[in-house]
């Protein structure tokens, strides 16, 4: 074929639509074993911006990934047809509630979630229930984004925390992928509903932005998904609410760039842990809580560039919300949340 045919073929093919069925799924790379990233809900034509080896790259939902035009198959299938031959994977015990004592672990569906739990009180687990399907309303209308559920991801809620610990000494954030704990607290239902919300709002997070997400930014989307989820948009509680008291030691921030670069070690239960998940939420809420509907838009802006696959480093930090580190980090020194208020509930994100 003669160079200017072949340029010509090119053309058609990147113009030329694809009709994806319902039930096709779009991946981070043009792999069946590669992350899935979203779920085609309907019958939906789309115009391919690439191709390569049978696979087209297009953009659904916001979402842009690769797609293999035709029936769908399921995904063990897809990934089982280009995956190496292995030997069979040993029974994961996380799957059936095996880790709870005496097998005393029951399954429900929460919203989008599976919650295993060896609560006896129904009444919590209806309020649990509610609770979680609630809040991911409210955060999805707070925040204008939304995000498709996706197979595997579970909460372990224990009757005691010491079996929560058992399973995993992490004090707050994933255990595994798309696998969180939490325990009940003795005497307080409100309490550990609230910590169900925290936990579950990690798992959003990683729907939303995949397990490459920075521990930072995970911490502040959970504590984002719980105030809303708990009080409603405009009526979150302030983390500092003495607005008059004079800082002390203990409430100056860490270094933005130890916020931002830290890893795993942010979920810890140590003093480190606690300190890093205190600034971490601190400079979160900075941004979506600080009554700056300006402020809080450019740093949608910047998560919602995670949807396309960027790197949400600090660089970008400062490129998508107009402000340098070294403002953030000086505005952090004496931030303060403004109050709830009906009037902060009609606006989105503040007044």
């Amino acid at each position: 074929m003669s160079p200017l045919r072949l340029l010509a073929a090119s053309f058609l093919l990147a113009a030329a639509s694809v009709l994806l069925p319902e039930g096709a799924r779009l991946h981070l790379e043009p792999d069946a074993a590669s992350r899935s990233i979203a779920v085609v809900e309907a019958p939906v034509e789309l115009v391919p911006e690439a191709t390569r080896n049978g696979w087209v790259l297009v953009r659904y939902g916001g979402r842009r990934g690769w797609v293999k035009p035709g029936p769908p198959a399921p995904l063990p299938e897809r990934r089982s047809a280009t995956a190496p031959t292995a030997t069979p994977a040993p029974r994961n015990p996380l799957l059936d509630g095996a880790v709870f004592p005496n097998g005393r672990g029951r399954s429900f569906l929460v919203d989008r979630w599976q919650l295993w739990s060896d609560l006896e009180d129904e009444t919590l687990i209806v309020r649990i229930r509610e609770a979680v399907e609630l809040a991911s309303g409210r955060f999805e209308s707070w925040w204008k984004v939304s995000s498709r559920a996706y197979s595997g991801q579970l909460v372990f809620l224990f009757t005691r925390s010491e079996d929560a610990q058992a399973l995993d000494p992490l004090a707050c954030g994933r255990i595994r992928n798309g696998v969180v704990t939490a325990s009940a607290i003795p005497g307080d239902p409100d309490a550990t509903v609230r910590r169900v919300l925290h936990q579950t709002g990690h798992l959003y997070a990683i729907q939303l932005l995949g397990n490459s997400i920075p521990p930072w930014l995970e911490e502040g989307i959970a504590d984002s998904f719980t105030a809303i989820g708990e009080k409603g948009p405009g009526q979150q509680e302030p983390l500092f609410r003495d607005r008059g008291r004079q800082q002390t030691p203990g409430d100056e921030p860490l270094p933005i760039a130890t916020i931002l670069g830290a890893g795993r070690e942010l979920f810890a239960a140590d003093a480190r842990g606690v300190a890093l998940r205190r600034d971490a939420t601190r400079l979160a809420r900075y941004f979506w809580n600080a009554g700056r509907p300006g402020r809080f838009g450019r740093f949608r802006s910047f998560i919602t560039a995670g949807f396309d696959g960027a790197v949400l480093h600090g660089e970008l930090l400062e490129r998508k919300t107009g402000l340098s580190l070294s403002r953030i980090q000086a505005d952090l020194r004496t931030f303060r949340e403004p109050l709830p208020s009906a009037f902060r509930a009609m606006t989105v994100g503040g007044i």
